[in-house]
Formats: C-alpha cells, sequence, structure tokens
C-alpha cells in the first residue's frame, strides 16, 4: 500500500514537469503568448538549476499578464512546492477549479509531512482537511511509516494510540497490531485486531496468527486453542499449535506438548522433522514404547531401536537383538550400548583400527573390569596408565587386590598430576596403615612441598604430628619451624616438645612465632615456669585457631595469674565428667576468690584431696568468709593434725581476726612467739593487735622483729615503729624513723613510690610540727557566691584566715583532735567591712572517714560585738574513696570528686546554716617539679539559713550550679617533709537556679575568683 501511495505522488509531480512550453502555452492567443514567453522560459531555466523561488517569481510576472491562465497556475503551484512555501501553494491551489484539483491538495500535505516528525496528532488531522477518506488513510499510514523510520516504532504506536477511533482504517489498525506484538504489547495486538475484527467481519491468516500467538503469549492457552479449534485446518491455527508446542516444551511440560503433537497429526502434514521431534518427546516423557513405535518413521537405527528396550530394562531383548547389530553402522554407540548391557566379551573380540575407537575401548573395558572387579584384567589393561581416569581406575584395582605398596604409588601419581587432595588422602591413609611409619612420614613430607591447598595441609600435618604421637622414635622436633609457617588443625599434639623434652629446640626456632601451633608449643613448654608469659602465649594462639584443649589450659593459666573470672569462664565449659579432683580444686578456688563462697565450698567438698595441704587451707578460707568459724575451726584443726606448716599456722591468725576473739588472737601468737622465739613474724603482728591498748609493748616487738624482716613486712613494720615512737613522744626517734623510710624512696622513679614518699613526709611533717596555717580568699560579682557556713553575709568579697594545731592523733596517723582560730571578714570593695573572730575544738572521732564535730565560739570585731557559742558538723563523705586532687604518678589524669555537707547551729540564739556543695572534674598533671596541676570540674550548690532569733521567722535557700577551672601547685619542698606550701586559684562560672536572697545584679549568672594558700 505505501509503495503505491509513493508512485502515485511521484508519477503526478512528473506529468506536472512534463509540460513544455509549448503545452503550458496551449490556449493563450498569440499576444499573450508572446508576452508571457520570456517569464516562463526564464521559469524553466531556474528550475533547471533548483532555484524556485525565483522561477516561480517568473511565473507570478506571467500570470500578472493572464491571471486566470490554468497551466500557469497549475506550474506555479508545482514551483512552490518544490520551494516549501507551502502557504502561498495552497492558496494558489484554491485558485484552480475543483474539478481540476484532483491529487494535487494530497501531493501538497505529503510534501508538507516528510519534511515535519513533530506533528501532534490534533496538529496532523488539521491538514486532512479538504483531502478524501481514501486520501486520509495513505497519508495517514505514510506518516506512521515516516514516523517509525525517524523515531522508532513505539514512537509511531504511541502517536496512532492518539488518533480518535473513528480515522483508523483496518489498515491502520492492522499496522498497530503489527508494531504492538513486535514491542510485546499484546494488549493491544489484541485490541486492535478485535477493532478489525468488528471494522471487516472476519480476519486474513495474518491477523489470526498474531491475534492467537498474542493469547499464548499472555498465557490465555485456552482462548488461543479455540482460535485454532475455530478453523483447524488453517496455516495459522497450525502456526499458532506449533508455537504452543514449543513454548510447552521449554516449561517442560512434555506429555501435554505430546498431545498437542497428535492434534497437528490429525489436522496437518508431519514432516521427518515432526517425527524425530515426537521420538524425542517419547524419549523425554520416558515413554520408551512409544518412542519404539515412532523410531521406524522417524528413521532411527538399530543401536537406538536396542537402546530404548535397554532404557525399558528389557534386558534380555536387547541382548536378543543386539547380536543383530553391526559395530559397522555406528561403532561408537555400539561401544556405548555394549558397555550397557555387559557385553564384555563382545566388546573383547572387536578389533578396531581407527585409534578413537581403539581409546574408546579401551576406556569402556576399564570401566566394565572396575564395575565387575575383575582386577587383574584391570591392572593387565592399564599397565601403562594414559590419563588420569586410569591411573584412578589403577590404584583402585590395585588396592582392592592388596597391592597397597602399588596403590599407593599411584594413587599419589595421580596427586602428583592433578592435585587431587583425595588421592592424596587415599595414599596417605594407605600408607599410615599398610606401609611403615619411615615410609608415611617420607610421602607426607613430600606432598608438604607440593600442596598448595591449606586446608590440606592442616590435615597432612595432623597426620605427621599423629604418626610423631604413635611413634616418638621418628619424632624430630627441628621441624618446629614447618609447624610454625603451616597451619595445624591438631594443636592439642603441640605437646610434643614437652613429652619428648624438646623445648630448648623450640624455645631456640621461634624467636618469632608466627602460626597458633607455634605459640601453642611456646606455651605448654613454659605454662607451669611462666604462667603469664604462657598465657600470652596462648591467647594469640587461641585468636588465631581456637581448640577444645584451650579449655583446661587457660583455666589453669588464669587461675594461677590470679584472674580467678577467667578462669571460671573456661573451666566451667568444660564437662564435669571429665573434670579431674585437681581440676575441681581449681575451680572451688576461683570461686573462693571472685566471692562467691558458697560455689567454692561445693567444689571443695566435691574435689576432696584430703592428702593435699592446699585443699585443707581452702576449705579454712571458705568456711571463714562465710562465717562458719566453728566449721573452719574444725577444719584447720584437721589440717594441723596432718601436716606442720607455717601456712596452717597463719590462718589461726586469720581466724581469730575474722571471728573477733582477740584473747585468743593473742593467746595464739604469745604461743607462737614462745615455741619460735626467732619468728620476727609473730612478734610483728602481736604488735600490730597490741598498738592501740599497750604501744610500748608493740614497739619493743616491732624493735625486736623489723631486723628479720624484709619487703613489705618490712616496711609496713617500720612505718608502725615511726608512728609508735611519735605517739610515746619519741619525737626524735620518729623523724630518725621517718627518715630512714624517707630515704630510699627520694629518687626511686616509681609512681608507687613517689605516693609512698608523699605520704611519708606528709606523717613526718607532723611529729613535731603540729600547727598549720591557712588562708583562702574569694571574690566575685554575687553576694552569695562564695557563701558557707562560716560567713553569712550578703557581700562579694569574702577572707578566711585559720591555724589549727593537732591534738592527738588516730592509728593511722589522721587527725583526731584539734584545736582551731580562725578569722572571717567580708566586705563589698575590700574584705575587711565585717569582721569576726572563731576560737574551737574539732573532733574526727573516725580514722577513715572525713566526719567532724566542732565546738566553739564566735565573737563580732566591729557593730555590735556580740560572742555567740555554736556547735558544728562537716566533711567530705566521699573522701575516703581517694578521689581527691593530690598529686597522682605514672597517669595521664586522674578524677577528683568531693561532697562538702556543713551544718552550723548558734547556741546562743536560733539560728541554723545548712550548706552543701559537689564537685566533680578531672584533673591533669602539668609538671612534677611543685606538683603543677590543672583540674577542671562543674559542681552544684546549695546552701540555707534558718533564722528564728525573731518573731519574724525567715528560712532563706539558695541553689546554684556552674563550671570552673583551677591551677594547684605546691612550694618550699623539704626532703623529709615535702612541699610545705599548697597553693590553688579557681575561676568559676555560677548559674543561679532558685534564691530567696535579694539578688544585688540583675543577671542569673555570676562569676568568682578563688585564692587559696595553706602552709
Amino acid at each position: 500500500m505505501m509503495k503505491r501511495l509513493l508512485l502515485i505522488i511521484v508519477s503526478y509531480l512528473f506529468v506536472l514537469n512534463a509540460y513544455g512550453s509549448a503545452l503550458i502555452m496551449e490556449g493563450l492567443s498569440e499576444f499573450s503568448e508572446f508576452r508571457t514567453y520570456p517569464y516562463v522560459d526564464k521559469a524553466f531555466e531556474l528550475e533547471k538549476q533548483h532555484r524556485y523561488t525565483e522561477a516561480e517569481e517568473e511565473i507570478e510576472k506571467a500570470l500578472n499578464i493572464t491571471p486566470e491562465h490554468l497551466p500557469f497556475l497549475r506550474y506555479q503551484y508545482l514551483l512552490l512546492t518544490k520551494a516549501a512555501n507551502y502557504a502561498k501553494a495552497e492558496q494558489v491551489l484554491n485558485l484552480i477549479p475543483n474539478e481540476q484539483r484532483e491529487g494535487l491538495l494530497f501531493a501538497l500535505r505529503n510534501q508538507q509531512l516528510k519534511e515535519n516528525n513533530t506533528l501532534t496528532s490534533v496538529q496532523f488531522i488539521a491538514l486532512l482537511n479538504g483531502l478524501t477518506a481514501e486520501e486520509k488513510d495513505k497519508l495517514t499510514l505514510s506518516y506512521l511509516y515516516q514516523l517509525e523510520t525517524a523515531k522508532g516504532a513505539t514512537q509511531a504506536l504511541d502517536w496512532a494510540r492518539e488518533l480518535p477511533s473513528e480515522m483508523k482504517s483496518a489498515d491502520i489498525l492492522a499496522y498497530e497490531a503489527e508494531k504492538a506484538f513486535e514491542l510485546d504489547d499484546f494488549d493491544r495486538t489484541i485490541s486492535s485486531i478485535a477493532a478489525i475484527q468488528r471494522q471487516e467481519g472476519d480476519l486474513n491468516e495474518r491477523l489470526r496468527l498474531l491475534l492467537g500467538l498474542s493469547y499464548l503469549a499472555k498465557g490465555n492457552v485456552p482462548q488461543a486453542l479455540a482460535l485454532a479449534n475455530e478453523l483447524p485446518a488453517l496455516k495459522s491455527s497450525e502456526g499458532i499449535v506449533r508455537q504452543h508446542i514449543e513454548n510447552l516444551v521449554e516449561d517442560n511440560d512434555i506429555s501435554t506438548a505430546r498431545v498437542q503433537y497428535e492434534w497437528l497429526t490429525t489436522h496437518h502434514s508431519l514432516t521427518n522433522a515432526d517425527y524425530k521431534k515426537k521420538f524425542e518427546l517419547a524419549i523425554r516423557d520416558n515413554d520408551l514404547k512409544s518412542a519404539i513405535a515412532a523410531a521406524s518413521p522417524a528413521g532411527i537405527n538399530c543401536i537406538a531401536n536396542i537402546s530404548l528396550y535397554a532404557e525399558l530394562n528389557q534386558l534380555d531383548i536387547a541382548n536378543e537383538r543386539f547380536q543383530s547389530c553391526s559395530p559397522k553402522e555406528d561403532p561408537e554407540n555400539w561401544l556405548y550400548l555394549a558397555e550397557k548391557l555387559g557385553q564384555t566379551d563382545a566388546i573383547e573380540s572387536q578389533l578396531f583400527s581407527d585409534d578413537v575407537l581403539i581409546q574408546q575401548q579401551r576406556k569402556i573395558l576399564a570401566n566394565l573390569y572396575h564395575r565387575e572387579q575383575q582386577d587383574q584384567k584391570q591392572i593387565a589393561l592399564l599397565d601403562r596408565p594414559q590419563n588420569l581416569n586410569e591411573y584412578m581406575l589403577l590404584a583402585t584395582a590395585q588396592q582392592r587386590s592388596g597391592h597397597f605398596k602399588e596403590a599407593v604409588d599411584t594413587w599419589y601419581q595421580l596427586f602428583l598430576k592433578t592435585g587431587d587432595v583425595e588421592a592424596l588422602d587415599i595414599a596417605t591413609t594407605l600408607a599410615i596403615e599398610h606401609l611403615s611409619p619411615r615410609r608415611s612420614i617420607a610421602l607426607i613430607h613430600d606432598s608438604l612441598r607440593k600442596l598448595r591447598s591449606e586446608a590440606y595441609q592442616r590435615t597432612q600435618l595432623d597426620r605427621l604430628l599423629a604418626l610423631y604421637a604413635d611413634h616418638p622414635a621418628y619424632f624430630n622436633p627441628n621441624e618446629i619451624k614447618q609447624f610454625n609457617d603451616q597451619p595445624v588443625s591438631a594443636q592439642h599434639l603441640a605437646n610434643l616438645w614437652v613429652n619428648n623434652d624438646a623445648c630448648d629446640v623450640a624455645q631456640k626456632a621461634l624467636t618469632q612465632p608466627e602460626s597458633s601451633f607455634a605459640y601453642r608449643v611456646l606455651a605448654y613448654c613454659i605454662y607451669q615456669t611462666d604462667p603469664n608469659k604462657a598465657l600470652a602465649y596462648l591467647e594469640k594462639a587461641h585468636a588465631q585457631q581456637p581448640d577444645k584443649h584451650d579449655l583446661f589450659y587457660f583455666g589453669y593459666l588464669y587461675t594461677v595469674t590470679d584472674q580467678p573470672e577467667k578462669a571460671l569462664s573456661y573451666w566451667l565449659l568444660m564437662p564435669e565428667d571429665q573434670l579431674s579432683p585437681n581440676m575441681k580444686f581449681y575451680i572451688a578456688q576461683n570461686f573462693y576468690h571472685t566471692g562467691a563462697y558458697e560455689k567454692a565450698d561445693t567444689w571443695w567438698n566435691a574435689a576432696d584431696l584430703q592428702q593435699s595441704e592446699d585443699w585443707w587451707l581452702l576449705g579454712v578460707n571458705i568456711a571463714i568468709s562465710r562465717h562458719q568459724y566453728s566449721t573452719a575451726e574444725l577444719r584447720l584443726q584437721q589440717a594441723d593434725s596432718r601436716f606442720d606448716s607455717v601456712y596452717i599456722d597463719d590462718l589461726y591468725s586469720r581466724l581469730y581476726n575474722a571471728s573477733g576473739e582477740q584473747d585468743k588472737l593473742i593467746e595464739f601468737y604469745e604461743t607462737q612467739i614462745a615455741q619460735h622465739p626467732d619468728d620476727a613474724t609473730y612478734k610483728a603482728e602481736l604488735a600490730y593487735i597490741l598498738f592501740p591498748t599497750d604501744t610500748e609493748r608493740a614497739v619493743r616487738l616491732l624493735e625486736q622483729s623489723i631486723p628479720s624482716l624484709d619487703s613489705e613486712a618490712l616496711f609496713q613494720a617500720e612505718h608502725q615503729l615511726a608512728i609508735g615512737y611519735s605517739r610515746l613522744g619519741l619525737n626524735a626517734d620518729a623523724k630518725a624513723q621517718y627518715a630512714k623510710l624517707i630515704d630510699p624512696l627520694s629518687d626511686s622513679p616509681s609512681a608507687s613510690d613517689k605516693q609512698k614518699l608523699v605520704y611519708l613526709q606528709s606523717q613526718n611533717k607532723q611529729v613535731d610540727n603540729r600547727w598549720q596555717f591557712s588562708i583562702s580568699e574569694t571574690g566575685g560579682n554575687d553576694a552569695r557566691n562564695a557563701e558557707s557556713t562560716l560567713f553569712t553575709a550578703d557581700q562579694n568579697r569574702f577572707l578566711l584566715g585559720e591555724a589549727q594545731r593537732t591534738l592527738l592523733n588516730h592509728d593511722n596517723g589522721a587527725n583526731s583532735l584539734s584545736f582551731k582560730l580562725a578569722w572571717l571578714s567580708s566586705g563589698e570593695d575590700t574584705p575587711f567591712d565585717t569582721k569576726e573572730l572563731d576560737i574551737g575544738l574539732s573532733w574526727r572521732p573516725l580514722p577513715t572517714y572525713d566526719l567532724n564535730v566542732a565546738l566553739g565560739l564566735r565573737h563580732q570585731l566591729d557593730g555590735d560585738k556580740d560572742t555567740n557559742g555554736y556547735i558544728r558538723i562537716y566533711g567530705d563523705p566521699l573522701a575516703h574513696l581517694g578521689m581527691n586532687k593530690y598529686w597522682q604518678s605514672g597517669v595521664d589524669y586522674w578524677w577528683h570528686q568531693s561532697l562538702y555537707l556543713d551544718i552550723f547551729q548558734y547556741l546562743g540564739r536560733n539560728q541554723r546554716l545548712l550548706y552543701g556543695r559537689y564537685d566533680v572534674g578531672p584533673v591533669f598533671p602539668i609538671k612534677y617539679d611543685n606538683q603543677h596541676r590543672l583540674r577542671a570540674y562543674s559542681f552544684l550548690q546549695a546552701d540555707q539559713d534558718e533564722n528564728r532569733t525573731t518573731d519574724n521567722s525567715v528560712t532563706r535557700s539558695d541553689f546554684r550550679a556552674g563550671l570552673g577551672v583551677g591551677w594547684l601547685s605546691q612550694w618550699g619542698y623539704n626532703k623529709y617533709h615535702g612541699y610545705n606550701h599548697d597553693l590553688e586559684v579557681d575561676l568559676e562560672w555560677q548559674h543561679i537556679i532558685d534564691s530567696d536572697f535579694y539578688p544585688k545584679t540583675n543577671t542569673e549568672d555570676a562569676f568568682m575568683l578563688r585564692l587559696y594558700w595553706h602552709y
């Protein structure tokens, strides 16, 4: 249809162009012809040069002379069309009578459309005005093909979708159906064909085929088959069913495909290819009887036919008919069928000349000999194996016939040629089971040099270690280097070096251990002599490659390195029936060290090692910790009757200390001293007990014991002796003793020694100098930012000067009773506007807790000059935790916290002052000399003034929080006293959260600077 359309257009243009100067003048008078000829002739010349616009201008001049001359108008229309001046061409066309216009408007529109591929359907329809229905249809089809060429079928189809349905003829709908099918838009194909059917009634073969194939593509098989069955003899019906068969075969629905082949057989003629297909489908459907029936029409040969009987397991028929099949018909398949039927003799009897068939015959016989276990024939056939499969078959025959040496060699050759680790596995297993250890070890060593598989290297190394474990005479400890480089699974066999006294070889070779096995060898070698190092080795080994035997070693090593929680985490993973009495003892010991005393007692009883002193000692300690003192004493007595041990004697001390039976404890030490007069430990222990009640005798006992003590026991005794001298007023002796303790610590770089030094210097300082002095000044921009119970005035500046004299000390050196004298003053611009004097006594009842009770008098030095008595309770309940600001050595920073609480009650007037402040923050060491420190902190602060001295009782409170930084340092160093001056400067920002006091500023934030000095 498209070709016909183009032919009409070209023919028409040719006719127009065929006008000569004579014909175009036809109908003109001689005068008009004379006048117009020059223009027409020039127009022809310009047209030949493709100068269409200029040619049209010449014809325009001729038309001015003869405006109604139809040939001129036709020629002008032609030139305007060639010049693409379609608007003017349409104007000229309107000048031509209707009966003379046939084809001209169509040609114009067609020319316009050729140069425009961007028209919408609305724009396109507008161009169709004035055309006949046939021309519209032709033009629409032409434009669709044009769009398809320019922009593709998808856009052409989208454009066609926008056309009104009344414009779509059967040809246009057929175009849509074809293109939609090509684009797999099967719904569009079906709808387009349905529209054609409504217009035309019947469908041609092509459309019926497209419709059926679309149904199939959408999975609507019943409708597709219904269409085929309407007119089954048509080629389109055949095409639908054939496509359906292909789909079924692709979906592996073979039985249904065969049913459809029967439909084809009924309605159409089958080709040889169809019969072969039916034969193949019968085979695939396992319908071998039908396959046999189809074999003859399909041209299947004798051998293939017999194969079907074999598949049906009709072996008697197959073997009988096999004799009638000639090997020459299909020698390759004859051999395969003979193998399948087990026709070993027939195969052996054939002599082939073709090398390929000879190799195939050899291969089949090898397979048959293997299957029938004709091992001697196999060994003879494969005497010189030609390929890898023959190596495997030969090795199997040698192995089955008991030729183990040859079998090992053949399997190993197969491994060498292929890298097949299964072949190596068989070779190694046979060697270990049937050959000598020396031969097996040599084979493993050789294989390790050739193996690339890390997993199988591990298997071979495990076998090698197992051989060494079973045959220690062949063990070579120098091979440890190999085990350091390669992976091993049998990690527990790392104890070979221990068991064979070869640890010196291992330790010398393993200067840089890498593998988990190497680390375990080292760990097992030293786990009893150096458990910490052994633990480090074992942890590295376990991290690389865990082993179940690690549970025991980890449990033991964590036990002896005092890590009971970790030890238990391993011991308790072991099944209880695998735990020895010693292991149960270790579990009990670890539970004891974690504080799980009841569990410890259960496991202690389960261990039942009555011949072990350690077992008895643990039992006593467990009973003491459970406060079962009678049980502990009974166990201790039983142990004492079995063993003569200083450790048992020491437990008496612990028992009586724990039970509070001090008389028994003193009696025990007195007895021990009487029995062992040279034992300094008993004297020192008795001295510590007697120190609070009989300091003088305690000092004598310490003096006697010190020459025989060493290490920490010596330091403790000498320190206690220094405190004793001080307590007895023997200050010179005390200072000499402190000097003795301080001298060896002065130059020690140890952080713990430096802490001891600071502590001793502080105590020595108080031996003959019991006075302390301090000055603190605080200033800021808020009346209460420096508030404390020491002073109640609402002023910005505050000054406190204080002197303290220690009167009594606790046994640990802490102050017990002290005298205090304080100066307090404050003001707005200077801290001296209001002044008070405070004098009193302060008592600290507990040696380890900072809790103080004070009684005193406070006298106002100006104003009313009142004097009032008071009682005060103050201190820091968190001080005993040790999180203070004092210098710490060997750390990058430490945390400081304090909770200062103060309750101040006047005795002469009904007024109570309450104050509390919590500080927390890090402290950073800056420089050891002068112990420079920088601290940052946050705080919460609250105070309350309850004043009921007048009829109008007033309770006011203040609550604030903030941040601060401080610089701390110490000055005036003395070797034996340490630093005498403490200096601290703090800058603090305070945010007032809630306050009942009258604010002197309009801000809720305040700032404070504090200076503190202590001597």
